[in-house]
């Protein structure tokens, strides 16, 4: 049956019906989305972490499997210049007059980078399984990162983008509604409505 004014029940989908005076006459701050989006982001940090908790057990592999000496490969977490936190990164380390140093080492063809010769040589492939997976999670977790850059950016340029028809709906709503509150129809209207048919 109708409502006031002849306002039909609130339908959602093909079988809920539900009585007009159960709905909201005036929006909500959905909330619901930035906890979703803080949700999601607690996921990917918790992920992320896991593979790094990996990788860590991976370095004391690492450690076990090469003899200590110039040319041995290991992994720390250094800080980007231009990403936010630290990522792990291999390198090898190299010895000079000057001490100890440290040369990065790409991640890819990472499996095949540990030195097969000399005292490295009897422990080569258990080395190479080692880095292969040292090369799979970096692989992973970066993917995981990236997805959430591309997720941000996407968001971020669709509200920007979405900034101007938001202002032009405020602007033609504005003068929308001057207009009809200036309508000496409307004004009709009005003064015979008894009651508000919300």
């Amino acid at each position: 049956m109708g409502g006031p004014e002849g306002l039909m029940p609130f339908v959602d989908g093909e079988d809920d019906v539900v009585s007009a005076t159960a709905a909201a006459v005036q929006p909500s701050y959905e909330s619901w989305v930035p906890e979703e989006m803080a949700r999601l982001g607690s996921s990917l940090a918790r992920m992320v972490y896991e593979v790094d908790l990996m990788i860590a057990v991976l370095r004391e592999l690492l450690s076990a499997v090469q003899p200590y000496q110039a040319g041995k490969i290991d992994v720390r977490w250094w800080r980007h210049k231009s990403k936010p936190g630290r990522a792990p990164s291999p390198f090898r380390w190299k010895k000079s007059a000057r001490g100890w140093t440290a040369e990065r080492l790409p991640e890819s063809r990472l499996s095949v980078r540990g030195l097969r010769k000399g005292r490295f040589f009897r422990t080569a492939e258990l080395l190479r399984e080692v880095l292969g997976e040292v090369q799979f999670l970096i692989e992973r977790r970066e993917e995981l990162l990236s997805a959430m850059g591309i997720a941000k950016r996407g968001l971020s340029q669709r509200v920007s983008k979405s900034q101007g028809w938001v202002e032009e709906s405020m602007g033609r709503i504005d003068k929308l509604k001057a207009r009809i509150e200036k309508d000496p129809d409307v004004q009709k209207l009005a003064g015979k409505r008894r009651t508000s048919p919300t």
